[in-house]
């Protein structure tokens, strides 16, 4: 089943000692290579896996994503657009 785009999900389940603490999937608002995103909860120590589901009309390509409180920033090769569509993945060691 597909995650509707912008939806926050909290699903606090356990992998190998690690919490899944967000399930994301994000529209890109563009403008720059980078963009920070607000997802309440996340810390710098946490880990963000992030996948390109759509690379919009920029065709870019995921370079970084780094947490920091509460935002996840993800960095791309060029500006993504307004179309760029990525899952993000927050885990924290717990």
């Amino acid at each position: 089943m597909k995650a509707n785009r912008g939806t926050k999900r909290n699903p606090q389940k356990q992998l190998n000692g690690m919490q899944i603490i967000h399930c994301y999937q994000h529209t890109t608002a563009g403008g720059a290579a980078a963009e920070a995103i607000t997802i309440t909860g996340v810390s710098a120590n946490d880990l963000a896996f992030v996948t390109i589901v759509d690379d919009g009309t920029g065709s870019v390509t995921l370079v970084q994503a780094v947490c920091t409180a509460n935002t996840v920033t993800v960095t791309f090769s060029a500006n993504p657009q307004t179309d760029t569509v990525v899952n993000i993945l927050v885990m924290r060691n717990s």
